[in-house]
């Protein structure tokens, strides 16, 4: 499963979701980011449903965060985020392609910092987190 197959499955995508914590671990190659996601639909009552999750990132390729930038250098609000799977035109670097067979990419866009986040892998999945951690 790749992210954007994650966001498809998602009645928002990752529109508005929040990142608490990001967790790198290169000799395994994953990565994984507790996350809350909007989940309200257009026939729910409550149109402010969020659900807290981690998206586990495996055979990690790359995962660049670029430097915040103005005007919303923040740290001190909630990390909130858009993605998508399109290539992006904007991003000073140049990311590292041709990427090995299967591979996806995908970018978060995170508002609070003016910045984004790009990621390749091979393999997500999107995990509930316990209870007792939400």
């Amino acid at each position: 499963m790749t992210i954007e197959d994650i966001a498809q499955s998602l009645p928002n995508g990752f529109h508005d979701s929040k990142i608490f914590s990001v967790r790198l671990d290169y000799e395994q190659r994953t990565a994984e980011i507790d996350m809350e996601i909007w989940v309200s639909d257009a026939e729910d009552t409550d149109p402010e449903q969020y659900r807290r999750c981690t998206l586990l990132i495996s055979d990690l390729i790359y995962f660049v965060i670029e430097p915040p930038g103005p005007p919303n250098i923040s740290h001190d609000a909630t990390s909130l985020v858009d993605g998508g799977s399109t290539d992006l035109e904007v991003f000073a670097n140049k990311l590292p392609k041709p990427l090995p067979a299967g591979a996806f990419t995908y970018w978060f866009f995170v508002s609070t910092w003016n910045a984004f986040i790009h990621v390749a892998a091979l393999r997500a999945e999107l995990a509930d987190l316990p209870e007792n951690l939400s």
